[in-house]
């Protein structure tokens, strides 16, 4: 074997073996950028999960008639009682009671 062959062997092989660390670093690097990947997927499913109970809670507590309830119940208030208003018209014959919406009731 001549000097050029035995350097040319030695050559190939060394890109052989830079070739095969670099496949082995790649797959460790795609292998721990998919398990950082899982891990946030798990965190953002976790946050969605708690986004969506907040919301739950949120609905449960701000429902009309909770704050109704507890208004009466811890507060003590009530409903202020609507005036009756007598209108009376000239040119009717009868007289109307009305409440402030005027609908007769």
């Amino acid at each position: 074997m001549t000097r050029h062959s035995a350097i040319a062997l030695l050559l190939a092989v060394a890109v052989q073996v830079a070739t095969a660390l670099g496949i082995v670093w790649l797959r460790h690097q795609g292998r721990m950028t998919y398990t950082e990947l899982q891990a946030v997927q798990a965190a953002i499913d976790a946050e969605l999960d708690l986004w969506s109970r907040l919301q739950l809670q949120s609905a449960t507590l701000a429902a009309a008639q909770r704050v109704e309830d507890r208004a009466r119940r811890e507060l003590k208030m009530r409903e202020v009682e609507r005036p009756r208003v007598l209108i009376l018209n000239d040119e009717a014959d009868n007289e109307d009671l009305f409440d402030k919406k005027g609908d007769g009731r």
